[in-house]
């Protein structure tokens, strides 16, 4: 489309148009994406809403991701199988600016949100602050509106004029501009790559590091009274909590690793259009460095929230009511059994 060419980087016109057979393979494979993200982050929040115990202050941070997640699979996704099969951007600017500006916030909202739960997990492990006093709904909702209009901020500067978005070299997809060498382009790609990429993952390694190696410390010294035969409950039931505590930490950093692995090929992407030989990226190379990252919409709610112990039970209970539901009145008893069956596990937020 002639319409297309204005917001396509004079640099993609070096290349000849992607083959339908790729394109056709992206929409199909975005298609089954799209369905494991919306079902797996949808049945995430459906829980969270259907379960009071599980909207602690903590849990209000990991529903956030669910949320940015799901709003991606719902509204970019569509657009993109879409292009994928007319294999071409048939929405022109406006939309284009939507589907990037929409991209960049969930994208920002996802580290910003691991970030504040790794600063949260370490107040509440390591410094010990409000480990038996959770933290004040209203403190949790406050944190997450910051995280949100400091994502925004970020992703919408763009079309206020630092830098621009544009049609991928697929086009099929869009991005902000990084092929651009003029000091807006690299004032704003270094700004965002330092403060919303570099800096969260460098305050979430170290929290985590200081959060295992407290529970290492707190796991020998409660091991030590382990074969006493005076052992009261208070301290098993300090056992308990610190694997409970290791486990939740161990959930939290292989998500922060699988966030970093699947942004960081687009990163690298980045960092070679500005600085490095651009002959080096092409269409397909920056297409997949762009479909890595959003994958990550679909392992989040799996990595957290469908194997954590809390949540996992929850909707084990969620799906298994629904079914019954469907059944009908002649399961009631075997569903109380099974609820109360499911409602056993431990406690491991705050």
């Amino acid at each position: 489309m002639t319409e297309n060419l204005s917001f396509l980087h004079p640099y993609w016109h070096n290349f000849e148009k992607v083959s339908s057979t790729y394109h056709i393979t992206i929409g199909i494979m975005m298609v089954f994406v799209t369905i494991g993200a919306v079902a797996g982050n949808g049945l995430v929040v459906w829980s969270f809403v259907s379960f009071r115990s599980l909207r602690t202050s903590s849990n209000v941070f990991i529903i956030n991701l669910s949320v940015a997640n799901l709003m991606m699979s719902l509204i970019d996704f569509p657009l993109l199988i879409i292009a994928s099969f007319i294999q071409d951007w048939p929405f022109g600017k406006t939309v284009c600016d939507v589907y990037a500006t929409l991209t960049g916030l969930c994208g920002l909202v996802t580290i910003n949100s691991l970030t504040v739960i790794a600063v949260d997990r370490y107040r509440a492990i390591v410094m010990r602050v409000n480990s038996a006093d959770p933290a004040p709904k209203w403190k949790t909702y406050k944190a997450t509106l910051v995280i949100w209009t400091y994502a925004f901020i970020w992703a919408i500067s763009p079309v206020m004029g630092w830098n621009k978005y544009q049609l991928e070299g697929v086009r099929t997809t869009c991005t902000f501009d990084y092929l651009t060498r003029d000091k807006r382009t690299i004032s704003f790609i270094v700004a965002i790559a330092t403060f919303e990429f570099i800096i969260p993952v460098i305050v979430i390694i170290l929290a985590y590091f200081k959060i295992v190696t407290a529970m290492i410390v707190r796991r020998r010294n409660l091991s030590m009274s382990k074969h006493s035969e005076n052992a009261s409950l208070n301290i098993r039931m300090q056992r308990y909590r610190v694997r409970a505590e290791i486990r939740t930490a161990l959930i939290i950093i292989g998500l922060v690793c699988l966030f970093v692995v699947s942004w960081l090929p687009y990163t690298v992407t980045a960092m070679i259009g500005l600085f490095g030989d651009q002959s080096l990226i092409t269409p397909y190379l920056s297409s997949v460095a762009g479909l890595v990252a959003k994958t990550s919409t679909v392992f989040n709610p799996i990595v957290y929230a469908i194997i954590h112990p809390k949540f996992k039970t929850k909707i084990k209970s969620l799906v298994y009511r629904q079914s019954l539901t469907q059944t009908g009145p002649r399961s009631r008893v075997n569903s109380r059994i099974s609820s109360n069956k499911f409602s056993t596990s431990g406690n491991y937020d705050r």
